[in-house]
């Protein structure tokens, strides 16, 4: 991408807002019948909708669904997500339910699970990770 063609973009964003231009552009892939998504790509973002209905607290939802999507896509198993996403879930209701509490005191923010920190990782052996991911 060229500075000039960047800056153009950047003065369309700050006009107009990153939404509308990104749905502007979606449009216009879609009328010149471009996929803006590969079907593997779907593929992934509905696996990473389905993974993010597990996890047990909340977060950046869209943050959260591309973070699993990155994961996804350098070839970490949906499984291992999962899994990860279920052992954190029943960690933190054995918490709260020793505490004698419903409701979960402390949790990571879903987009920091799945995202750089990669605290997930702490939730599945290496042994499982090398097989399903």
């Amino acid at each position: 991408m060229t500075d000039e063609l960047k800056a153009q973009i950047n003065a369309l964003v700050k006009e107009h807002g990153k939404r509308k231009v990104k749905k502007a552009v979606n449009q216009l892939f879609a009328e010149w019948g471009e996929p803006v998504m590969t079907e593997k790509e779907k593929e992934y973002e509905r696996i990473a909708f389905d993974i993010y209905e597990v996890y047990p607290g909340d977060g950046a939802r869209a943050l959260t669904i591309r973070n699993i999507v990155k994961l996804l896509k350098k070839g970490t198993g949906a499984e291992v997500l999962l899994l990860a996403a279920d052992r954190y879930k029943t960690k933190l209701m054995a918490e709260a339910k020793a505490r004698g509490k419903v409701e979960f005191e402390f949790f990571y923010r879903s987009h920091n699970f799945f995202g750089e920190k990669g605290y997930w990782k702490d939730f599945v052996t290496e042994e499982e990770y090398n097989e399903n991911g």
